[in-house]
């Protein structure tokens, strides 16, 4: 199967099962709309509304995975892991890195996450179910990466207090999108799909990039920056949004910029969306939500 089929067949997968999602959403929400006595909207139109809030919910979730997913064809499986474990012994000037990549499917989960955990920390000990029972059956199915970060005592502890206090039941900390290219500088992404981006959440996205940059600072010259999937002014057009006034240009990667970042140099960003239209329509996505 070539590259282009490859990325074909996990966007029509990923699509798939978006409309679906959508489906049994807005069952949900058109049946929870009968509590409210102020609604006066009929029924069709109340159904169209919410496939509209809900398609943009789910494509942005999607779209995550699939950046996931080629971000693993540019750069290697091993260097866009699943999971990090970040630890070191009281008063050593070296920070132990784990890296944990495994397969991307529904039943693995196809998400990202950093973790500070105690000297000897057994990784196994942040598996789901599913992911333990893999690892017993076929341990080659992960790729497992040690490092040892010298780095000053002071941004040991400046780490590892950030990692926690966001992290306060020690679940790990989301991120959207996190590789290493091939010099092992981290490059990290809070990743929104584009659309309209609400000023009240301005604060809080610069504040993630800005933790994201500080967790990662052992990782060589890391970036960290705001993305989003597409242009909400049009490509090639200055993005609307309070936060691209609160960020530097180099904090920033929008759109066609963005998926540039990691698409396989194989694939061009023009070819990229018309793969992408081919697997929407193969998808049936329409079909699919508007009945």
């Amino acid at each position: 199967m070539s590259e282009e089929t490859e990325l074909k067949t996990f966007i029509i997968d990923q699509l798939k099962d978006m409309a679906k999602t959508i489906v049994k959403n807005t069952e949900k929400n058109i049946k929870s709309r009968t509590n409210n006595p102020f609604n006066s909207i009929s029924d069709e139109v109340g159904k169209h509304m919410g496939l509209g809030r809900s398609f943009d919910s789910q494509l942005g979730t999607r779209l995550q995975k699939i950046a996931l997913y080629l971000a693993r064809r540019k750069y290697g499986k091993e260097n866009v892991p699943n999971i990090i474990l970040m630890s070191s012994k009281n008063n050593q000037d070296i920070v132990n890195v784990v890296r944990i990549a495994y397969d991307l499917s529904p039943e693995f989960g196809m998400t990202q996450k950093v973790y500070w955990k105690e000297p000897g920390f057994d990784f196994k000990g942040v598996f789901t179910h599913e992911l333990i029972k893999l690892y017993k059956k076929d341990p080659s199915k992960f790729c497992i990466k040690n490092d040892s970060i010298h780095c000053t005592i002071d941004e040991i502890l400046t780490i590892k207090n950030k990692i926690n206090e966001i992290d306060e039941n020690g679940n790990g900390i989301p991120v959207d999108l996190v590789f290493f290219d091939k010099k092992d500088n981290a490059h990290t992404f809070e990743l929104k799909a584009g659309g309209n981006l609400d000023t009240k959440n301005t604060k809080s996205n610069v504040s993630e990039v800005e933790n994201l940059k500080l967790i990662f600072k052992i990782f060589g010259n890391n970036e960290s920056k705001f993305a989003t999937c597409y242009n909400n002014n049009g490509e090639g057009n200055t993005p609307k949004g309070t936060i691209f006034n609160k960020l530097s240009s180099k904090e920033q990667a929008v759109g066609k910029n963005f998926w540039e970042e990691i698409l396989p140099k194989s694939l061009t960003y023009d070819k990229f969306i018309q793969i992408y239209h081919k697997a929407f329509k193969e998808a049936k996505v329409e079909e699919t939500i508007v009945k």
